[in-house]
């Protein structure tokens, strides 16, 4: 029987209620998210903590944890053989294959037990209760951010992201400065966009010049054992982000909100992985664009889909505000131009280049995801939304001229 599958009534070991109920939460940080899936609705609450577990507590907790983090990124990656950069060649297998036991050795500091104990004794029901959980944020291990971040995904997977628990836990730093929790869920978080100036990164709108005030670093998920977690949670990442793109609200404010913070959020990621050399653990990104381009064309020509959305632009007060809002429908697309820049600047390697395996490397996959139609694609349907989307009657003219 898999491990992650044991009922809470087979837990015969010795152990007292709140352990059990906290290697029962344990347990369910490691099952992949389903809103409908009656294992995440709950989260088991105690109101009298430990603040240390018992030998058999320990053990089992320490079971759970390996076992559970390895199944999850077994499942999470839905793939055995695959290609991956290191140190700029490329290699090819499994991931146990590709990177030694050293390098994908898991180690679970204090803080990941500290973590649990604080959030099975946390009513999540209660978000003014909520306090910041007794963790040293700066010597969190990769294994405890891993941690850290399941807690946050169970939580909006239970209870929304809109709900204040949500947003509560994300305030909390060892939350709010996880990169996990940045790169699947970046339309969910509270963000605030700033409009100053920028160098231009590529041919963008209004968004281009825009960055968050709290903006995430992911330089450190191209390091060790975040490198590793990230070519595991590639085609999690993927799917996630194919879920929820958000194309579906009603509320246009919303909807800027969340697709320009998705935008520049990823954007900062794709920096980051081009500092690092790491072009391929941005695959997912260059997937999730193939797949969503021709879903939001089709959407575009059903003009049906979005009768409330275009009646809302419609009635935003100035021309500004209607053409921004225009722009922001397609932002997280936009993402190909900066992988346009990328492969136009593989395409000037040569074969004696320090890079030209890299290089190589990402061309294929630019190829075998049509990358330049896309450019294309992306290119026509953000020209059409500058002047197809409906305006109000007065302003129809001025902005198509």
């Amino acid at each position: 029987m898999n491990m992650m599958d044991v009922p809470r009534k087979n837990l015969r070991v010795g152990v007292t209620p709140f352990e059990n109920e906290l290697l029962c939460n344990a347990k369910k940080l490691f099952l992949i998210s389903k809103a409908s899936s009656p294992h995440t609705q709950n989260w088991d609450y105690h109101s009298s903590p430990q603040q240390e577990l018992s030998a058999n507590a320990d053990r089992l907790l320490k079971t759970i944890l390996a076992k559970g983090t390895v199944e999850f990124l077994v499942k999470a990656s839905e793939g055995w053989h695959e290609s991956f950069l290191q140190h700029g060649q490329e290699k090819s297998g499994r991931l146990w294959e590709r990177h030694p036991l050293a390098e994908r050795t898991l180690h679970f500091s204090h803080n990941t037990l500290r973590l649990l104990i604080w959030w099975t004794s946390t009513d999540p029901k209660i978000a003014q209760a909520m306090r910041e959980p007794p963790v040293d944020v700066k010597s969190l291990t990769p294994a405890d951010e891993f941690v850290v971040w399941r807690i946050a995904d169970c939580v909006q997977t239970a209870h929304s992201h809109r709900s204040e628990s949500f947003k509560k836990l994300c305030s909390f730093r060892a939350f709010h400065s996880n990169p996990w929790i940045w790169l699947s869920m970046p339309h969910m978080l509270r963000t605030e966009i700033s409009k100053h100036s920028l160098s231009q990164l590529d041919d963008m709108p209004w968004y281009a010049k825009a960055n968050l005030v709290d903006s995430p670093s992911f330089a450190r998920c191209f390091q060790g054992l975040r490198s590793v977690f990230l070519e595991a949670l590639q085609n999690h990442l993927f799917q996630r982000l194919v879920k929820d793109f958000p194309l579906n609200t009603e509320d246009v404010e919303e909807l800027v909100q969340r697709n320009v913070a998705t935008y520049l959020i990823y954007r900062q990621f794709l920096l980051d992985a081009e500092q690092a050399g790491r072009p391929d653990l941005a695959l997912f990104l260059l997937r999730a664009v193939a797949r969503l381009t021709p879903a939001f064309t089709q959407l575009q020509d059903r003009r049906q889909n979005n009768v409330k959305i275009d009646e809302q632009i419609g009635r935003l007060r100035t021309v500004q505000e209607r053409m921004k809002a225009r722009q922001a429908l397609i932002a997280p697309l936009t993402l190909i131009n900066i992988l346009h820049r990328w492969t136009l600047h593989y395409r000037n390697i040569g074969y004696w280049d320090e890079d030209y395996r890299i290089a190589q490397w990402w061309l294929r996959q630019w190829e075998e995801h049509r990358g330049d139609e896309l450019v294309g694609r992306v290119h026509v349907s953000r020209a059409n939304l500058t002047c197809s989307t409906p305006l109000a009657e007065s302003d129809r003219t001025s902005e198509c001229e």
